[in-house]
């Protein structure tokens, strides 16, 4: 509701076991109002999917059959759990980002964060990081969460967005963004 109301699009990376009926609803509703959806995993299980390429791939490709179950088709964007640069994935990073590549997958990370699903965020704290770092890049992609762990986010969401209207920014999905991930 508050992106619709201030005309603001977003890329939704979506986790397939929140794909429930209320979820898909959302989604749909996402779409049909102008919202990108995008790959994130079946799981989000670190441990799990990050094990292995071959163990990420398995968690990707039943999403994505969920995806065409549900929506009639796969996007071609993903955003990996935690991003492309991390403990978890650093040993299979490379490989990974390869096979997802020639599978015709294009990827994102973030360059500025609300950090809303770490740790204990608060409604300041949030806007902290966003205003923090938003003005230091020339075309942010601004990371949020719209999970359960980060309920704060939709609160301050009208400020954030008020904000940065005033600001002159505009918020469009990822498919008019060159793919972006964390540099090597």
């Amino acid at each position: 509701d508050t992106l619709e109301k201030y005309n603001a699009k977003a890329t939704f990376f979506l986790i397939g076991e929140n794909l429930t009926e209320d979820g898909v609803k959302i989604a749909k509703r996402a779409l049909e109002e102008g919202h990108m959806l995008g790959m994130h995993t079946e799981t989000h299980q670190y441990e799990k999917i990050y094990r292995s390429v071959d163990s990420f791939l398995a968690d990707y490709d039943k999403l994505a059959a969920r995806f065409v179950e549900v929506f009639g088709e796969c996007p071609a964007v993903f955003r990996f759990p935690g991003g492309s640069y991390s403990s978890y994935i650093n040993p299979i990073r490379r490989s990974l980002q390869q096979e997802l590549e020639r599978r015709g997958f294009l990827g994102y990370d973030w360059d500025v964060s609300g950090e809303d699903s770490v740790g204990t965020p608060t409604a300041e704290s949030i806007m902290e990081n966003i205003f923090r770092d938003i003005g230091k890049r020339e075309a942010p992609i601004v990371l949020l969460h719209d999970s359960p762990c980060s309920n704060l986010t939709a609160e301050v969401l009208p400020e954030i967005l008020e904000k940065l209207i005033a600001e002159g920014y505009e918020f469009r999905t990822l498919q008019c963004r060159e793919p972006y991930l964390f540099p090597w």
